[in-house]
């Protein structure tokens, strides 16, 4: 790629999820401030752009269900070749105020491990957070596992049935080359290291 061609990183959408908050994290870190995020509705699209050169980059959460798939799927051809620990927005679980009874659930399939969902008999899985707060907003759903703020943003409309908080999770880079060359990938720099191994 061209020194003055800006990379490109794909990531899972809509704008606003996690997946793209933490790239842009990422992108401020490294101070690659002509770097492009595209934000697209499945995995599947992602590893397509970066196999025929639409995306320098993917990133991906560790929690998301497709990790394994893709790690295999894709190898030799796309790499691990960067990762980095980023906190999610505060999640949990609104419900509209004006529903006693909560029977419709909408949620990610990596969230489910945050608590038990056994209580509403309809649970619908969705692609991302923000499609669930696009579901509850539509009054689609009773309840959904999101960012919390939307009930700030809606104030009176939803309660919190559950706070999870933020979740410090680690996010994979995936490139067109590898990195390791056969040996370990690390740093010393990392707070870990500099807090309890030095």
């Amino acid at each position: 790629m061209a020194a003055n061609t800006p990379f490109v990183f794909a990531t899972l959408g809509p704008e606003g999820s996690n997946h793209e908050i933490n790239v842009r994290r990422y992108l401020a870190f490294h101070g690659l401030s002509h770097a492009r995020v595209d934000c697209l509705p499945n995995f599947d699209l992602a590893f397509e752009h970066l196999l025929d050169g639409r995306a320098d980059f993917v990133v991906q959460a560790c929690l998301h269900p497709q990790v394994g798939a893709c790690i295999g799927r894709h190898h030799p051809r796309c790499r691990l070749v960067d990762c980095f620990l980023g906190p999610t927005a505060p999640m949990g679980v609104l419900t509209h105020a004006q529903r006693e009874a909560p029977r419709t659930l909408g949620l990610m399939p990596a969230t489910r491990v945050y608590f038990d969902a056994s209580r509403w008999p309809t649970q619908v899985e969705l692609p991302s957070g923000p499609e669930v707060a696009r579901l509850l907003l539509a009054g689609d759903i009773d309840s959904g596992f999101t960012d919390l703020s939307l009930a700030d943003q809606h104030p009176g409309r939803f309660r919190i049935e559950l706070d999870v908080g933020a979740v410090d999770i680690a996010w994979l880079v995936y490139g067109r080359e590898g990195v390791c060359g056969g040996a370990l990938v690390a740093s010393a720099e990392t707070p870990l290291a500099q807090r309890c191994f030095r």
